[in-house]
């Protein structure tokens, strides 16, 4: 018989909690942030999993599951008959749940991973940091001239106390970070997992 396993996402400030009891039911539920180590351990060793989960729903089994996807970037979708039966966010905790699912399925399920470029997010950090740096050019040019001389006053603030060549190197700064982004969302692509 195989064992209980329990996986927690934390997204924001609530819990995405996914469970696969000895009988391979699956239970789930999202709930407000507890100490997250307490839980699972209670989770492992609780008599009733749906009571300890507060489970009202009828539990999907293993068995009936016909296609499941997860992605390390968003959410996990377990579909019967064509039909969403479980969609929620586990990023990365998703993969290790469709493993599972794979390990303790009685039909031979196969496990196809595809990656993708995660090009809009390289160009959205981009362009954030190419903007800032273009604001903060923008300031330094104005105060230069004399045109600008009200400002905002965490502004004033940092012109009075580094003087307003900081401002170059602040913008210097933003296109460093935009384009260091930039390079992480290219070089990390998102992996796909599909289990049909």
């Amino acid at each position: 018989m195989a064992e209980r396993k329990v996986w927690i996402y934390l997204q924001e400030m609530t819990l995405h909690i996914v469970a696969i009891d000895e009988k391979n039911d699956i239970y789930w539920q999202k709930t407000p942030v507890v100490q997250i180590s307490k839980l699972q351990a209670d989770l492992m060793e609780a008599e009733d999993l749906p009571k300890a989960l507060d489970f009202k729903e009828e539990p999907l089994r293993v068995r009936d599951i016909t296609e499941a996807t997860a992605n390390s970037v968003g959410d996990l979708v377990l579909k019967v008959d064509d039909t969403v039966a479980l969609k929620l966010e586990m990023r990365g905790e998703g993969v290790k749940i469709l493993e599972e699912i794979q390990s303790r399925s009685n039909r031979s399920l196969e496990l196809d991973v595809t990656k993708s470029l995660r090009l809009g997010g390289a160009a959205i950090a981009m362009l954030i940091g190419i903007g800032v740096a273009a604001l903060l050019v923008f300031v330094f040019y104005g105060v230069d001239s004399g045109q600008i001389n009200r400002i905002h006053w965490l502004m004033a603030l940092i012109i009075n106390i580094f003087g307003h060549y900081s401002l170059l190197i602040f913008a210097a700064i933003a296109l460093l970070i935009g384009g260091l982004s930039s390079i992480y969302y290219l070089v990390t692509p998102a992996e796909h997992w599909s289990l049909t």
